[in-house]
């Protein structure tokens, strides 16, 4: 089952970069056309990254608590966790669409940067990483 549950958290954790990817790129797009402004308008474009952002964390919890892992202990989950809450500001700040176009586009990569630093942590369990 554990494997199942850490399989099904990288796919998570795949579609949830990737719809952040596709939102950046449809809300860029928004302003020159009126389909992607549509888009970005959906109740899906609001509701799916949610489900499957908490589909992500339970399953992250479930992994956690079944490897009897205490973020407290354990200095990289720690620094998992500290990197998932930058990540999710700076994807505020993106799809909230605040400050000019430069600042968005610092905070997208910033926001990649977050993503790719948590995956590194992941498999090296380490804090740093590189």
């Amino acid at each position: 089952m554990y494997l199942l549950i850490k399989n099904l958290h990288m796919l998570f954790a795949l579609v949830s970069v990737a719809g952040f990817v596709l939102r950046f790129s449809l809300i860029r797009l928004s302003a020159k056309n009126e389909t992607c402004n549509k888009a970005v308008a959906s109740t899906a474009f609001r509701t799916v990254p949610h489900i499957n952002d908490s589909l992500l964390l339970a399953a992250a919890i479930y992994l956690a608590i079944s490897a009897q892992i205490n973020p407290m202990e354990h200095t990289w989950l720690a620094a998992k966790i500290v990197a998932l809450l930058l990540y999710i500001g700076l994807g505020t700040q993106v799809i909230k669409q605040r400050g000019s176009k430069t600042r968005q586009t610092l905070c997208f990569v910033a926001a990649l940067f977050c993503f790719a630093y948590i995956a590194m942590v992941a498999i090296s369990k380490q804090v740093i990483p590189f």
